[in-house]
């Protein structure tokens, strides 16, 4: 959190909903239980973790445990206890890659919850933070404090603001199914912003937007908000209409979405849709993104590249056959001969190219480069033609 002027700035969230106090308490009444825990009754295993939490809570005020009678050691809770810990300490390291911050960009580090107050979990703390740990206000009570300052903040006019994050990024489906980012995770909020694109058909008068949230580069990976459309679009060829895409999300989650068509004269057609983007959202989906993204592979990435590549070539070879279909008079008999046959070869191989392969990629783009070195010539060619009637009909 960045705290400037009044202002509570969010760069990053990170956490793990299912990790807490509770789970040092299991993890240690499983070690001191006299026999499997499995064979132990419900009641037994509650007495079990409330002598666990005994044992805990004792570390705080006495260190060594000498004034308790038990063989358990606190290395031996310390041991015992050491996954978590480093589980604690890896989601600190990952919300930091995620604000783009370092160790060093780090001011004051606020502890939270009574599990931070055992000195061995301090310890591991320390050692990871240093002196920027600041322990002015007391772990039991910070979140008390932060309800009662909150409250304090609905009942009075206060000077400061908090600015929260998108937890998640949000993005449109576009051609080949594939992710355009709207608004990446972590972006402070609120936040605006207008994505521009266009047609990709001749005489398409519609365009069906697909909002989604998620961190995978195809729409189908991702958690689906909505779907509106935008239609009464003018018929147009292919890339000629201008069509924009508003996105505004605020501080409570709520996107707001207009799509238009920007016209220099008169109105175009227009569609609106609002979207709560945290209903149904909670942690645990959070984090189940988040840790599927580490895990990738860059299976998706090298799927997307593929996706991309295809397209690109797969819009040059659109191109050129309209030019050999209408101005088939801009070619010696000879050419149009030579580059219908390209053209068709071209086709062929964009059809049985495989997908996914690093190999089939690498493919793709030696074939479309050596296609475009080609066609350029007669593209040329073209555009001078048309240049050229536009100007005698001026």
């Amino acid at each position: 959190m960045d705290i400037r002027q009044g202002v509570f700035r969010v760069l990053a969230t990170g956490g793990d909903t299912a990790l807490g106090g509770d789970d040092l308490d299991f993890c240690i009444a499983q070690n001191i239980a006299p026999f499997g825990w499995s064979d132990q009754t419900f009641s037994q295993r509650q007495s079990w973790i409330q002598k666990a939490k005994y044992l805990k809570e004792s570390l705080c005020v006495d260190s060594a445990l000498s004034s308790l009678e038990t063989n358990v050691t606190p290395e031996d809770i310390e041991n015992w206890c050491l996954p978590f810990i480093q589980r604690t300490l890896e989601i600190c390291k990952d919300t930091l890659d995620r604000a783009e911050l370092s160790f060093k960009d780090i001011q004051k580090v606020v502890l939270v919850g009574g599990s931070t107050r055992i000195p061995f979990v301090l310890k591991h703390l320390q050692y990871l933070w240093g002196e920027k740990i600041d322990r002015a206000l007391h772990p039991e009570y910070a979140v008390a404090q932060g309800a009662a300052l909150q409250a304090y903040q609905l009942t009075h006019e206060c000077s400061f603001l908090l600015m929260d994050v998108s937890p998640l990024t949000l993005g449109v489906e576009v051609l080949g199914g594939m992710v355009e980012t709207l608004i990446p995770r972590n972006t402070p909020l609120p936040f605006e912003y207008t994505y521009k694109f266009t047609t990709a058909v001749d005489g398409q008068t519609k365009i069906r937007l697909h909002i989604v949230q998620g961190e995978k580069e195809f729409a189908k990976n991702c958690r689906s908000l909505g779907i509106f459309e935008l239609s009464g679009i003018d018929a147009l060829p292919k890339g000629m209409a201008r069509i924009e895409l508003k996105c505004y999300l605020t501080v409570d989650g709520e996107l707001e979405l207009e799509a238009k068509e920007y016209k220099k004269e008169g109105e175009g057609a227009k569609a609106f849709l609002t979207i709560n983007t945290v209903r149904s959202l909670n942690d645990e989906n959070i984090e189940k993104e988040l840790t599927a993204l580490s895990a990738d592979d860059g299976s998706e990435v090298l799927l997307r590249i593929w996706t991309q590549k295809h397209q690109q070539a797969s819009d040059g070879l659109e191109q050129m056959e309209k030019i050999l279909q209408h101005c088939p008079y801009i070619f010696s008999k000879e050419e149009y001969e030579e580059m219908i046959k390209i053209c068709e070869s071209f086709s062929d191989f964009l059809k049985k190219v495989p997908v996914q392969y690093s190999q089939a990629l690498q493919e793709i783009s030696e074939n479309w480069e050596n296609f475009s070195i080609l066609i350029l010539p007669y593209i040329e060619r073209h555009l001078t033609y048309v240049l050229k009637q536009t100007l005698e009909n001026v």
